[in-house]
């Protein structure tokens, strides 16, 4: 028995007091453990909230910014595409027109 990080406990003086109030030693050493063992496990769910707290998480703000921005450069992909098919095309066809000028003379 011993003391908790989230605040001070003193197991004896916590036996004492139950003692006090008509508890037997072994029940007042199982109350004591009992609240050790939760003490423990709301440290350690605290350390992991910390943790998430710590991590970088995104916002409504974040997403939609994000968005925003993704949106664009579809837009400017979405453009480059169109400006090379129309190259590519009107090169063909100049291609063959020139090719069937030369056929045909």
């Amino acid at each position: 028995m011993g003391t908790i990080a989230v605040a001070y406990f003193s197991a004896v003086e916590s036996i004492k007091k139950l003692r006090e109030a008509n508890f037997t030693e072994e029940q007042a050493e199982i109350v004591i453990e009992l609240i050790e063992q939760q003490a423990q496990i709301i440290h350690e769910h605290g350390n992991k909230l910390e943790q998430l707290e710590n991590k970088e998480l995104a916002t409504k703000a974040d997403l939609r910014e994000t968005e925003l921005r993704l949106q664009k450069e579809i837009v400017q992909v979405k453009s480059d595409l169109v400006k090379w098919v129309l190259g590519i095309g009107i090169g063909t066809i100049l291609a063959i027109a020139g090719l069937l000028k030369f056929m045909l003379h």
